[in-house]
């Protein structure tokens, strides 16, 4: 098994969640995609902004909180 795949396992299994949600600072769905952008350029605090590509996506959230 190669790293890359050890790591995707050790991600989907939920282990990691806790740290890996400090990582992202916002969710959006991909409706707002220009605002996740807009936020990702002017935000200088944001580390990660996610698109949410799923059917039925909430409105933007803080993924922190």
């Amino acid at each position: 098994m190669s790293s890359m795949q050890t790591a995707a396992k050790l991600i989907n299994s939920g282990v990691l969640n806790t740290q890996l949600e400090k990582l992202v600072s916002a969710i959006y769905p991909v409706e707002d995609s220009m605002s996740a952008f807009l936020r990702a350029r002017d935000d200088k605090t944001v580390l990660r902004v996610l698109i949410d590509f799923s059917e039925n996506s909430p409105a933007p959230s803080d993924a922190a909180g």
